[in-house]
């Protein structure tokens, strides 16, 4: 293979991958909001896969969903729907807030499991993961949401009273 003249693609092969394809999961105004879904081989809608979500860093300011997509490439090759998230990203000119680049993300997340059986997902079967600002932008595990009781706790014979 002949070298890439391109410097950019050397120091960084992870813009070298597309996904398989692109959804719009969210549209504010003019602009679409975009998962980039990458596809198993022998891949078919009528699949029911494990999926596995990535959402990008960049303190809510930079970044791109390309930069997840070595992620979203390299599940999809262990057999799952691999998907990375496109969100805005905070400006202040045009009032984007980091509330909103969190929402974003977690509306992503939302249409994946509402529209799973479209996208050949398994809705219980959903891996989310971010770095950085796209980790805080997860929602919280159903673990943590799933009760409201009160958790019992127990103090054993050796703990302090006070």
């Amino acid at each position: 293979a002949l070298p890439n003249p391109n410097p950019r693609l050397r120091r960084h092969p992870w813009r070298r991958l597309q996904p398989t394809r692109s959804i719009t999961y969210k549209t504010i105004g003019d602009r679409q909001l975009q998962l980039h879904i990458f596809e198993p081989a022998s891949f078919k809608t009528t699949d029911k896969r494990t999926c596995y979500i990535t959402i990008h860093g960049g303190g809510w300011v930079g970044m791109t969903p390309a930069r997840m997509f070595p992620f979203a490439d390299h599940f999809a090759k262990l057999g799952m729907v691999g998907i990375s998230v496109q969100y805005r990203l905070y400006n202040a000119k045009t009032q984007t807030t980091v509330f909103d680049c969190v929402k974003d993300a977690r509306t992503a997340v939302r249409y994946v499991r509402a529209h799973a059986a479209d996208l050949g997902i398994d809705p219980t079967k959903i891996i989310v993961s971010g770095g950085s600002a796209g980790g805080i932008s997860l929602p919280p595990p159903p673990s943590l949401t799933a009760s409201t009781k009160p958790v019992k706790t127990h103090r054993s014979p050796a703990s302090p009273t006070h």
